[in-house]
């Protein structure tokens, strides 16, 4: 079971609920904190030591907490700091309208042209007029239909 499973969230708080790394039993308590100021919890079953930290390295927030914040804003199309206030009010997330933009930016995947076009048998085209400082332009884009790969 992963960390990250949707299970893992506590319907009290709606923040994330430890459990042991080693025998997934949720009856634990608090053992001090190690070297690094970080909490210990110790499993009460097994008595497996263990950190409760984010399957990210370097990151203090779980991947679902930032897809979820990340499609949320892309989707939904509220602002950041709405999405900043609301993780805190449903979540007891606290984090800044800052850290969901630089979010934002490294879950952006830069799609390139496959070599490999063979095995796209429908194109789509969009076109669309835009002005630029009072100049007009038509934008054309092609894309494939089954990957949604940009092609021109």
């Amino acid at each position: 079971m992963l960390q990250t499973d949707l299970y893992s969230f506590s319907y009290k708080k709606g923040s994330l609920v430890p459990w042991c790394k080693r025998c997934e039993a949720e009856n634990f308590y608090k053992d001090g904190k190690n070297s690094h100021g970080k909490q210990l919890y110790k499993c009460r079953k097994c008595g497996f030591r263990f950190v409760w930290r984010s399957d990210l390295p370097n990151r203090r927030f779980f991947s679902r907490v930032i897809s979820f914040a990340v499609n949320i804003y892309t989707t939904v199309g509220v602002s950041l700091r709405t999405l900043s206030n609301k993780l805190l009010k449903f979540f007891d997330i606290r984090i800044s309208h800052e850290g969901i933009r630089q979010w934002l930016l490294a879950s952006k995947k830069q799609h390139f042209v496959n070599q490999k076009l063979d095995n796209c048998q429908t194109w789509q085209v969009d076109e669309t007029y835009i002005k630029i400082k009072g100049k007009g332009h038509w934008l054309w884009i092609v894309y494939c239909k089954e990957t949604k790969q940009i092609l021109s």
